[in-house]
């Protein structure tokens, strides 16, 4: 919607349509004194006001119509006039603060929190600890706007757009790693049948050994992408597949060089199927847009390797590394056009308050960037790895998976969803993804 903006000396915002009716909200953030700016005293008040939206006969699609507030001023809610035709409505909702807190992920360059990766947390969230991670709160906050907009100004528009299901995977051990000696596949072999109670397994493994020494791959359990691929192009889904190119000294950097004959032949194979190679920047280029460059210029000439020539566009940070401080400039320096790391790795759910694609914010600057987040929703491993959430293959697990899921295409975001290739040896893997990609 075109729009024009006004500066006045007020503690609110005001929008106006051709001076018919007013729609009145508090402006509690952007009003943070500067001493305060990016301090705790500026972070919002717990615990925070929940709005109850059906009192302000509020009624459109929503994941639930009690709406926590980030920021917010009690004295805002006028009941008055709200079931006949108002000229006036105010909010309690300061929704254009509480949207850029979440978007720009403020708290994160206040609290001290991290974990053994240097990973912001979700457990310190606002959103998990007050209960709403689980749902897109900037896309319902979008949604509340538009229909007091409408009901102040029936003839206004707005563009719609359809959600999708966005498959992706990062490529970290395209091949199984115990394969590597007769040592490994032996220790492996012994926890098939020992802790796994899988003699058909072990034997496999064995095989997969004995072909890995002749140079032949078709037996590893690890390199599933022919029917990664299958499955996904007959639930007509197209999937970006991320490579690491380098190795910047990190943990699990991947088992594979990006100029293998077997990865160029599985470059090759991806672009002749129409699916997307991205970057899988390394374990420790998130703070360096000289090593993301170099990393990103190795994957293009390995394309160009495979008989193709693609410039690469699209980033996902490994280990899903990443400093809201400074990794936005850093991959626009790259000239990286979109990234798809924006989750939190112990806990699944909508880390930037929304599933629709928007452009990053640089604190760095203090400006929107062109480079555009495409937020990640569901990491398997995230539910069902025990070191995370630890739901396992269990109903509660697919059930929370499916949920997110619907909360993202409500509001015409992308469900965009993050599987290895490795992590689709077993049957309750591939049950559960086939039932998230349909």
């Amino acid at each position: 919607m075109d729009y024009e903006i006004h500066f006045e000396k007020r503690q609110d915002w005001c929008l106006i349509v051709n001076s018919n009716g007013h729609l009145i909200f508090p402006d509690v953030l952007f009003q943070t004194p500067k001493r305060e700016w990016l301090t705790s005293a500026s972070l919002p008040s717990r615990p925070l006001n929940n709005w109850n939206v059906i009192q302000f006969n509020i009624d459109c699609e929503l994941t639930n119509n009690i709406i926590p507030m980030i920021y917010s001023k009690s004295e805002y809610c006028n009941l008055s006039n709200l079931y006949k035709k108002p000229a006036n409505i105010t909010l309690p909702l300061d929704l254009f603060g509480s949207s850029f807190f979440m978007l720009s992920r403020y708290e994160e360059l206040i609290k001290n929190k991290r974990d053994m990766h240097g990973r912001f947390p979700a457990s310190a969230s606002l959103a998990f600890q007050e209960g709403f991670l689980s749902r897109p709160i900037v896309d319902e906050y979008a949604e509340i706007l538009w229909h007091l907009i409408k009901r102040l100004w029936p003839g206004a528009v707005r563009k719609r757009r359809e959600g999708n299901v966005r498959i992706t995977c990062d490529v970290d051990t395209p091949f199984d790693p115990r394969a590597k000696s007769l040592l490994c596949t032996g220790v492996g072999m012994v926890l098939d049948i020992v802790k796994r109670f899988n003699i058909r397994l072990a034997f496999s493994r064995f095989c997969n050994y004995r072909a890995r020494k002749r140079g032949r791959i078709n037996l590893d359990p690890f390199f599933t992408f022919h029917k990664y691929m299958d499955l996904c192009e007959g639930a007509g889904r197209k999937i970006s597949f991320f490579f690491l190119a380098d190795d910047s000294g990190g943990p699990s950097e991947g088992n594979y060089d990006i100029f293998d004959p077997n990865i160029i032949a599985l470059i090759k194979h991806i672009f002749e199927r129409g699916h997307e190679i991205g970057l899988h920047a390394t374990y420790n280029s998130y703070m360096s847009s000289e090593r993301i460059r170099h990393e990103r210029k190795k994957l293009e000439s390995a394309c160009r390797m495979s008989g193709v020539i693609y410039p690469i566009k699209s980033n996902r940070q490994h280990y899903l590394r990443w400093d809201t401080a400074t990794t936005p400039d850093v991959l626009e320096d790259a000239k990286i056009e979109y990234d798809l790391s924006g989750a939190f790795a112990d806990i699944a759910g909508f880390k930037y308050g929304t599933s629709r694609p928007f452009n990053m914010w640089s604190w760095q600057k203090r400006k929107m960037l062109r480079l555009r987040q495409c937020p990640l929703i569901i990491m398997e491993h995230s539910v069902i790895s025990k070191r995370y959430m630890g739901l396992g293959y269990t109903e509660k697990a697919l059930q929370y998976m499916l949920s997110l899921k619907e909360n993202a295409l409500k509001f015409g975001g992308d469900f965009t969803l993050l599987w290895h290739n490795s992590y689709l040896t077993t049957s309750k893997d591939w049950f559960f993804f086939t039932s998230l990609i349909k």
